[in-house]
């Protein structure tokens, strides 16, 4: 199993070459993300969050939770049982946030999960990918047009986005 894993890693992060056993609140970020958003626009939103952590830490390679690492792909109910131990164990949340996140009840569940188990607002980070960007510059736009249905499911980011970020 172990090396499934550490394969699966090595394609999903270039230069990662192993799965690390870790303690319970060693884990430096528990990353949050919806698997129906870009893959890449996440990746390199990771890279960011990377970049800003070794620089705050002198150079520390951080150490996250990434559910395709962490989670027995064999056995994923069993491993989702203990997500509260996951997340009270981590650090930091790491949210990921693209348009479908607020719309996957797992995402959600997730931040509660993180919160209910003593997280702080002020240990959540969230990065927000370019189309959600997007979505924020248009809702804020003088020429916004009218509120429509599609409008309303960006006008419910938008607030999820104002609940996390400040």
């Amino acid at each position: 199993m172990r090396a499934e894993v550490d394969r699966t890693l090595q394609e999903l992060v270039p230069g990662m070459t192993a799965c690390l056993e870790a303690w319970a609140g060693t884990v430096d970020a528990f990353v949050s993300h919806s698997w129906h958003d870009d893959g890449t626009a996440k990746y390199r939103e990771l890279g960011v969050w990377d970049a800003g952590f070794r620089a705050a830490h002198g150079g520390e390679v951080p150490t996250i939770w990434l559910d395709k690492a962490c989670i027995d792909q064999k056995n994923i109910p069993a491993s989702l049982a203990c997500l509260p131990v996951f997340l009270a164990g981590c650090q930091q949340l790491l949210v990921i946030l693209g348009p479908s996140y607020p719309t996957r009840l797992w995402c959600v569940m997730e931040l509660f999960v993180f919160l209910r188990m003593g997280g702080q607002r002020s240990d959540m980070v969230v990065k927000l990918l370019d189309e959600v960007k997007q979505i924020l510059e248009d809702l804020r736009s003088p020429s916004a047009p009218h509120a429509s249905d599609e409008h309303f499911t960006m006008l419910a980011e938008h607030v999820l986005m104002d609940l996390f970020v400040k």
